[in-house]
């Protein structure tokens, strides 16, 4: 049989199965896996991983389980090496994970949990998959007994290149079980990618195999799809949920756990959805929704009722939007979190008349503000030009300044961060939002009534002798042009529009302000005096401080003198996905009196292009992409998400 090339994630090992036999350089077993680029070195796959750099650096399982073994595993432990000394000549591994198996009991859930931390894997949470019948041709080469035999689950399979195959373990696999099925594998393939996965133990192995290898009864076993791991898709898992679990059958501190859970795994938002079969929990991290749990099909009945008791809302079922807040204090670390509740009806099948409720808590810790500037990730030139607008405002200059970007995407918590750089006390700030997300100390803020709009609080403020003004959100034409009007009179007014980029606000202002006694021409030319910055952000992600390393940018990259970036490898820190939390990226244009003039010459049908080919010639000007590449080489942003901004030519052009 020729060579068979394989790439394993998410250990990024590039190995080449041979059928020579040779020697483990670490262990001295027999072995045909060799190191691409290295053919001459033998090594096990497993030694690989658990010993990189010679047994010397060998990190045992009590490194994995942390506090988990006690002094019984211990004397199990010295029986399994006792009784099989071979163990520790080369492989300690093996009796660890016996000994840890005995010592579980029959806690299936508890030794994959530490196995999937011993080895850097992932968890397939097994009760949310819905795995497709195999292919013919693999099921022949490895068979429904031997997948049960060497608890080696091949649970999807791409047939189409770059083939791929994914392999739930059941347990600590053997060396000749691994190479074993990648030699079956590879009478389909030569060169494929082969995806570890650790399977948590929910739904027994001899059920999966039914459904993978005969297909019956598919109907309880889902998802959509395996992402890769760094996608982070985490799931509550052993004593985490049945924590969730206990809250919601006795009622008692069930909103207090929910958002705990959530704030353990940075989480921004928690979605609780009735499906009519189940209850869907889902949390959005770094920017992306994962389902955490699934729980009985009554259960978000117990959950609004309790989100309902603790945020001031009335318990009756809702028949429209139903708003509330509660603040969680956590007495440890003594972080406190605002929760924003928002519940309408939802179509629940099954239901009580078929009528459920959507619940979404937004968090938002209180003290984010009040962080360096650093820490939050305000840095860099195109922070520099936003800061430089705002300080300009406290020194008498007046006029628009305006960020874009999605939801969640830290405009607020930028402008309160740089808001309290000021000297507050010989300032005076008045804000008005919807609802009030910061309380800062030093500046007067209100928030909307039905009485008492985005509108109707800036006219009010101008009687209040602001030297800043700071707006919420511009959604209509009449907050629009309260808006204008202030910056107009002599004020510095800061807020936010929605807009995919910082010179679509400057269309998305003139549509809201146009109406039909005015042409464009001449609205554009007010906004354009008005205007001294405009800006879109978004959130991306920052590599594990812990674990993070070197990586070579793209060839792109280089051109412009970036060579070296920075990408988290995984580690029990980051939950094995490489990731800390987020930092913002900018893109910020500021204009003068002379960027202005010239402005005023462009057609409306050219302002993007033509405005950002001025400000660029002015210095003026910050693309997402610099700010996403400045950051990614100072360790502030993971290179991996450069792609996010650049596209395809951005991508890392090794592993990650």
């Amino acid at each position: 049989m020729p060579p068979i090339e394989v790439l394993i994630e998410p250990w990024t090992a590039d190995v080449v199965w041979q059928e020579e036999v040779g020697r483990c350089d670490v262990c001295g077993h027999d072995t045909h896996i060799r190191q691409a680029g290295l053919e001459a070195v033998a090594r096990c796959l497993l030694c690989a991983v658990l010993a990189p750099y010679g047994q010397v650096s060998y990190q045992g399982l009590p490194a994995a389980a942390e506090e988990l073994l006690d002094d019984r595993y211990y004397l199990i432990l010295a029986e399994e090496t006792r009784d099989d000394r071979s163990s520790l000549l080369g492989r300690p591994y093996r009796a660890e994970w016996r000994a840890l198996v005995r010592r579980a009991e029959g806690k299936v859930g508890w030794t994959r949990r530490v196995l999937a931390r011993w080895l850097r894997l992932p968890v397939i949470p097994t009760r949310v998959l819905r795995p497709r019948p195999l292919p013919e041709r693999l099921r022949s080469h490895w068979d429904a007994s031997r997948a049960l035999q060497t608890g080696l689950l091949p649970i999807f399979t791409s047939l189409s290149p770059p083939h791929r195959v994914l392999v739930g373990l059941a347990g600590l696999p053997e060396e000749a079980d691994l190479e074993a099925f990648i030699a079956a594998y590879a009478l389909r393939e030569s060169t494929f990618l082969l995806e570890l996965r650790v399977l948590d133990g929910e739904v027994p192995e001899e059920r999966l195999i039914d459904l993978l290898y005969w297909g019956s009864d598919g109907r309880a076993i889902v998802p959509a799809e395996i992402r890769p791991a760094r996608l982070a898709v985490e799931v509550l898992q052993g004593e985490e949920l049945d924590l969730l679990r206990q809250a919601v059958r006795t009622g008692r501190d069930t909103a207090r756990v929910l958002v705990r859970l959530a704030l353990d795994r940075g989480a921004s938002d928690i979605h609780v959805e009735p499906l009519g079969d189940v209850t869907r929990v889902r949390l959005r991290i770094g920017g992306t929704l994962q389902t955490v749990a699934r729980l009985n099909p009554d259960d978000w009945e117990a959950i609004a009722l309790a989100v309902k008791s603790v945020a001031g809302i009335r318990t009756e079922r809702a028949l429209a939007e139903q708003k509330g807040a509660f603040t969680v204090r956590d007495e440890k670390t003594g972080r406190t979190t605002d929760c924003r509740v928002s519940i309408i009806p939802a179509v629940v099948p099954g239901a009580r008349g078929d009528v459920g409720e959507f619940v979404e808590i937004r968090l938002l810790e209180k003290g984010v503000v009040d962080h360096p500037l650093l820490q939050i990730g305000l840095v860099g030139k195109a922070y520099a030009l936003l800061q430089g607008a705002v300080q300009a405002g406290a020194r008498g200059t007046w006029g628009l300044v305006i960020l874009s970007g999605p939801t969640g995407s830290g405009k607020t918590t930028t402008l309160y961060a740089t808001l309290r750089q000021l000297d507050l006390d010989h300032l005076n700030v008045c804000a008005v939002e919807d609802p009030v997300e910061y309380h800062l100390p030093g500046i007067k803020q209100v928030s909307v009534l039905p009485t008492f709009s985005f509108s109707a609080a800036i006219r009010a403020f101008l009687r209040q002798d602001p030297d800043i003004i700071l707006v919420g959100e511009v959604r209509d034409r009449e907050t629009a042009r309260a808006a204008l009007e202030a910056a107009l009179t002599g004020h510095m007014v800061l807020t936010t529009v929605h807009a995919n980029t910082a010179f679509q606000v400057i269309r998305r202002l003139v549509d809201l302000l146009t109406d039909p006694m005015e042409t464009r021409a001449s609205v554009f030319a007010t906004v354009l005096a008005a205007l001294r910055l405009v800006s879109t952000q978004r959130l991306l992600r920052r590599p594990c401080p812990n674990c993070s390393r070197r990586v070579k940018l793209p060839p792109i990259a280089q051109k412009d003198g970036y060579e070296w970036g920075y990408a988290g490898e995984g580690c029990s820190t980051c939950r094995h996905t490489g990731y800390g939390d987020r930092v913002p990226v900018f893109e910020v244009a500021a204009f003068d009196e002379g960027t202005q003039e010239d402005a005023l010459r462009l057609s409306l049908d050219t302002i993007e292009t033509e405005l950002r080919r001025l400000c660029e010639m002015q210095g003026t000007y910050v693309s997402m992409l610099d700010d996403a590449l400045w950051k990614a080489t100072r360790r502030l942003l993971d290179a991996r998400c450069l792609e996010l901004v650049g596209g395809p030519l951005w991508a890392l052009s090794v592993p990650s």
